[in-house]
């Protein structure tokens, strides 16, 4: 297949080129080198003494650097020009223009700046970068309007520090800000914060093109319901902002999220469309071609320039190209062309989730389908002569072969794989089709008769609201779709590699490969034992759930409590957002204890979604009776769910594992605190081997004092969990004494309103040569131990 296709062996070099990139970090001068003192002269020399051989070989050789030498400066150029604030709540002056449409979700306003310049401290930097500008909280929603793409605006704001990925499982919207080029993230209070200057110049292309979908969204938004013309603007525009969630959960869940992008169908039928239109003028087969291509290309624009819409366009420019020239075009060498063209316009498209399951679909169709065609084509005859049977078997083909290539990428983002979506997919693309067909049509019509092109909306009215309730149905169907942790690149190999095998089972040397490996992993499971004897271990993790706490702790034998979960609000709930995404990563579908130390919101409130979500056999809360709304309620969850409830109290003992001992030491059952109800928070002991840890809750000063006379020694431990998020009411120089903890960890929340952890108390903690993990530096913090030692892991 490469050697008659140039454009997809260069395209498979230069890809190696950029992931060699992404995994090492080399310094660009040194693939410059690289290319000057060794590609480069090979390459004079084999054209001056003619070795063809030599230079192909090379040429190749230059590909791969080439894909090697742009991603290395693309990484170099962005990891150099990233905003990250020098002091807390660091003030930022901004004069640019904004880059991007404004988004409006609920009380969040947001957009993008791209700067002239940027005032920062006695600093000012012109490099021109891409800013996110994020307004929360917004109550003076009115003043949105000021804020319109193409206006050159000066603002002040709070620079915040830049995002990364803060636990395993987790959405990573630092990595999602690099692939858009967005260097640095401003929160701004109010919008009495920002100045528009003046609008973008009228004549600006830039402006134009928006202007132009402006005023398509308009007539969408004119002749349908909010909530319709969301959807109609996603799928025949690409604008997919105002869609709302529970719509875009329903199609991920079907297997049917590529209808709301901009996909090849939609080029397809743009195209068929102009090539129509411009026949009827019985212009010239080359003038036809050459407007089309120029119609294609502005309907890009208009609609974002999307990795699918770019890879559409190119791959029908380059099929009407090869036309003009009465040539054959191979569809392969076209999907490599317009994957090169994006590629080396920007590198980074190729971690772009739209990106790859674009061109993964579209591969996999063009592969797949005609060796499905050929197994249809061998249905009895009777059956055959059924023209339905034939065309819907055609159109699951095609379902299942897009299924097939985009699964690696649907649960290693998504964490599940749809099995419905080839019953979907039947239905939601004819209904999709006519959605855009009429789209269009509706678009035409409003600047010739509104009342006809209200006609057609009607129509498209009707097919929404069909294709949004059967999509919605089938995302409840019970097992619509499967769950998936821990899908990586490796599994992604693995799995194309067996569907490789399996299309190509007929022949005697795949027999004899699938053999081979057969041996090859039957030989790994019986001498890994021998190799890597299996040794029991112990692992905490303590989630980064903000301002709260939410600790993970799993046993030798499988075994695991979660202490805490995490705080919930009216938009956020570690439970949903943090705590089982992290549980779902690493495989977890079942805890056998869920203790909650204390009912206070920061500790209790994921609970709730948790028990709904995740299996949990015990729930733990202390003996000791306290009046609290959220605690009644979750005991009553727990009753519902058929959850065990178990009560303890101080010197009892949890039986979670025969290698492990985990002992409460605080509250007994008469314990009653004065007023407050952090003193009443549940005190653990973890002994595993030599490793130790002391979870203390938000247990203050008194309770420290109480368990010192009580336990004295007892209380020394490898791993502190600090109190109270680092509060100065807790972790007393005495109790360090007795601890006398090598790591302290401190569970708390990025520029929290309460200034935890307390300057006071991490300076005791350094004083003591104590290494220190907080959640909101590093995020998640993971501890294994094998029973002698304790090992921190790196899991990013």
């Amino acid at each position: 297949m490469l050697t008659r296709r140039p454009a997809l062996r260069f395209l498979v070099l230069y890809i190696v080129g950029i992931i060699c990139a992404y995994w090492l970090f080399i310094n660009p001068l040194w693939i410059y080198f690289s290319i000057l003192i060794f590609v480069v002269p090979i390459i004079i020399l084999t054209l001056i003494y003619k070795w063809h051989i030599i230079f192909s070989i090379f040429l190749h050789l230059l590909v791969l650097l080439l894909g090697l030498l742009l991603h290395s400066i693309n990484q170099l150029d962005y990891e150099s020009s990233k905003l990250e604030p020098s002091v807390q709540n660091e003030k930022i002056l901004i004069y640019g223009i904004v880059d991007s449409e404004p988004i409006k979700q609920e009380r969040r306003f947001s957009f993008v700046v791209k700067t002239d310049s940027i005032k920062r401290e006695f600093k000012i930097d012109r490099r021109g970068q891409r800013i996110l500008i994020t307004l929360r909280n917004i109550s003076d929603a009115h003043n949105c309007a000021n804020v319109e793409f193409g206006k050159r605006i000066f603002l002040e704001g709070i620079l915040e520090a830049y995002p990364f990925k803060r636990n395993p499982g987790e959405y990573d919207f630092g990595k999602y800000l690099e692939l858009n080029n967005i260097q640095g993230i401003v929160n701004i209070k109010s919008f009495d914060k920002i100045i528009a200057v003046e609008s973008m110049h009228k004549n600006n292309f830039r402006h134009w093109t928006y202007s132009i979908q402006q005023k398509l969204y308009a007539i969408i938004d004119k002749f349908h319901t909010q909530r319709h013309a969301s959807f109609l603007k996603g799928i025949i525009f690409g604008y997919r902002a105002e869609i709302p969630v529970d719509i875009k959960q329903s199609f991920i869940d079907t297997g049917t999220i590529h209808i709301l992008a901009v996909s090849g169908s939609n080029v397809a039928f743009v195209a068929f469309m102009f090539y129509t239109v411009f026949g009827f003028f019985r212009l010239p087969r080359k003038y036809i071609a050459l407007a089309t291509i120029i119609g294609l290309i502005f309907y890009m624009l208009v609609t974002g320039s999307s990795p699918s819409v770019v890879r559409a366009t190119i791959m029908a420019i380059v099929i009407l190209c090869a036309t003009l020239y009465e040539r054959k075009p191979d569809i392969y060498n076209s999907i490599s062309v317009a994957a090169l063209i994006l590629l080396i316009w920007d590198t980074n498209f190729l971690f772009d989730i739209g990106f790859q399951l674009s061109f993964s679909a579209v591969i996999a169709i063009v592969f797949l389908y005609p060796r499905f065609e050929a197994l249809i084509n061998k249905i009895p005859t009777m059956f055959e002569e059924i023209k339905a049977i034939d065309f819907v078997l055609k159109l699951m083909a095609v379902s299942l072969a897009a299924l097939l290539g985009t699964i690696p990428f649907t649960a290693y983002y998504f964490g599940r794989i749809s099995i419905i979506s080839l019953v979907a997919n039947i239905l939601a693309v004819p209904i999709a089709g006519f959605n855009t067909f009429l789209g269009f049509t509706e678009i035409i019509f409003s600047f010739i008769n509104d009342w006809i092109a209200s006609l057609y909306a009607a129509v498209n009215d009707f097919l929404v609201w069909l294709l949004l309730g059967f999509v919605k149905q089938a995302a409840n169907v019970p097992y619509a779709y499967l769950e998936f942790s821990n899908f990586n690149f490796i599994s992604c190999i693995c799995y194309f590699l067996i569907i490789g095998l399996i299309i190509n089972i007929n022949k005697h040397r795949t027999r004899k490969i699938i053999l081979f490996i057969c041996l090859l992993i039957g030989n790994f499971f019986v001498y890994s034992s021998i190799i890597y004897p299996n040794r029991p271990n112990f692992s905490l993790t303590m989630i980064d759930v903000g301002q709260g706490d939410a600790i993970l702790t799993e046993f030798s034998n499988g075994k695991r409590i979660l202490i805490d979960a995490g705080a919930k609000s009216k938009i956020y709930d570690a439970g949903i957002r943090t705590i089982i995404p992290l549980l779902k990563n690493k495989g977890v579908d079942k805890l056998d204890y869920l203790l909650i130390t204390h009912p206070h919101n920061d500790h209790i409130g994921g609970a709730s979604s948790i028990i709904n979500k995740i299996k949990v056999d015990t729930l733990i809360v202390a003996m000791n009776k306290i009046n609290n709304h959220q605690l009644t309620t979750l005991l009553q969850e727990a009753i519902k769910y058929k959850i065990g409830v178990k009560h303890v109290e101080s010197k009892s003992q949890i039986y979670v594992d025969p290698n492990s001992r985990v002992y409460v030491l605080h509250p007994s059952a008469y314990f009653k605190a004065d007023r407050n109800q952090n003193n009443n928070t549940i005190v653990l002991k973890v002994l595993y081997g030599e490793s130790s840890i002391l979870f203390t809750g938000d247990a203050e000063t008194e309770v420290e004092n109480i368990l010192i006379s009580k336990y004295g020694n007892f209380l020394s431990s490898n791993i502190l969990k600090v109190g109270h998020h680092g509060s100065m009411t807790s972790t007393s120089e005495e109790f360090i004494r007795y601890v006398k903890p090598k790591i302290a960890l401190i569970s708390v929340g990025t520029r929290n309103k309460f200034n935890h952890p307390s300057k006071t108390v991490l300076d005791r903690l350094l004083n003591n040569s104590i290494v220190i993990h907080r959640t909101d530096k590093s995020g998640a913090v993971i501890y294994e131990s094998y029973g002698s030692n304790l090992q921190n892991i790196n899991w990013r």
